[in-house]
């Protein structure tokens, strides 16, 4: 896969943070911004028109497939309607969002369109940070389907976990009436990647054998959003097939005390000192709370004995309570993720300076 600003995968840096999983992070969808470098093509929005058009949509499919070879996003979209007026000549258009319009490299993707499977002409126009494209067409039957098809480019950001984020959006509901209509959006990866690397803010998506899907009737969120981590795509992808909600917790994601962002923290400026500063010390504190109540929520779901949590001595990590045939019952995500918070709790000691913090954290990581 493109790696992006001369990093390997691997190389990004990892800096304390308050978050305990990557699936605790927040966005906020919002189409329409500042041109995306990682969507240099845009990302689309479903077929739209300038006004209601009197079409009644029967049925909605828009399939997403990721080619992680190519950092390639195909994407088809299928709608059929039911025309209730008159014969009349309609024109619609799709729009791929925040583009990256200035750059020489970047331009508009070929799009096909097809009405009841015969090819229609498409023009495109470059808006500010949108590539518009429009056709018209004449209805010849009451029932009649229009697809559209191109394929753009979804990039990695090095420096951000998760490294990839795509949001669009599906054909306007006020341009149509969808009252009746039934809808669905496919994201699939080829290859298929683990549930442990993909994630969505929008509601509704269920997971299985590596794909997201959503299914609705009617009316539909005004934007959709995937996330991806390529650091985890391939970590144990046969352990949740699905069907499932793509929800994240200590039995399917890493615990996580260390960002892999390439943003410098405090730890990096002030690790040749010798003792914590204020906000050091409120971070190990605060980090050692959640890190015991990971411990406690594996402990009660599967029922285990209390743990050695000491922070002196060697860190506790021999002790029966983490040997294989104690943690049977434990799934590989959720054993690691109970090593590693025990051996976190001898590491995270306020009595060390940063620079022995950092080494006792690495230390204790277990192999994956």
């Amino acid at each position: 896969m493109k790696q992006l600003g001369g990093e390997k995968r691997g190389q990004r840096r990892r800096h304390p943070r308050a978050i305990v999983l990557a699936a605790g992070l927040a966005a906020t969808v919002s189409l329409g911004g500042a041109g995306d470098a990682g969507t240099p093509n845009g990302s689309p929005c479903g077929p739209s028109a300038s006004s209601p058009t009197g079409l009644m949509m029967q049925s909605e499919r828009a399939e997403f497939t990721y080619l992680r070879g190519t950092d390639t996003v195909r994407y088809v979209h299928r709608v059929e309607f039911r025309n209730r007026g008159p014969n009349r000549r309609l024109g619609l258009f799709l729009d791929l969002v925040d583009a990256s319009t200035g750059d020489e490299r970047s331009g508009p993707p070929s799009v096909v369109v097809q009405v009841d499977d015969r090819p229609v002409p498409v023009h495109c126009d470059t808006i500010g940070d949108l590539f518009r494209f429009h056709w018209s067409f004449a209805p010849s039957r009451t029932r009649f389907t229009v697809e559209t098809r191109t394929a753009f480019t979804w990039l990695m950001d090095a420096c951000s976990a998760p490294d990839y984020h795509l949001e669009w959006r599906p054909a306007d509901s006020s341009a149509f009436d969808v009252s009746a209509a039934t809808r669905e959006v496919v994201f699939r990866f080829e290859p298929a990647v683990s549930l442990m690397a993909v994630g969505t803010w929008t509601e509704g998506a269920v997971f299985a054998r590596g794909a997201l899907r959503w299914r609705w009737q009617g009316s539909s969120p005004s934007a959709f959003d995937v996330w991806f981590d390529s650091e985890f795509a391939d970590e144990h992808t046969d352990l949740f097939p699905g069907p499932c909600a793509p929800d994240h917790g200590l039995e399917n994601s890493y615990y996580e005390i260390f960002s892999r962002s390439c943003e410098k923290s405090e730890f990096d400026a002030m690790e040749p000192a010798d003792s914590l500063t204020a906000d050091m010390r409120a971070w190990v504190g605060y980090t050692r709370g959640n890190t015991r109540s990971a411990i406690n929520s594996l402990r009660a779901r599967h029922r285990l004995a209390p743990l050695d949590t000491t922070s002196t001595g060697e860190p506790p990590l021999a002790q029966l309570g983490l040997a294989d045939s104690t943690l049977a019952g434990l799934n590989p995500v959720e054993r690691w993720n109970l090593r590693y918070a025990v051996g976190l709790m001898w590491a995270l000691d306020v009595t060390q300076p940063p620079s022995a913090i950092v080494a006792r954290v690495n230390r204790v990581e277990p192999p994956r």
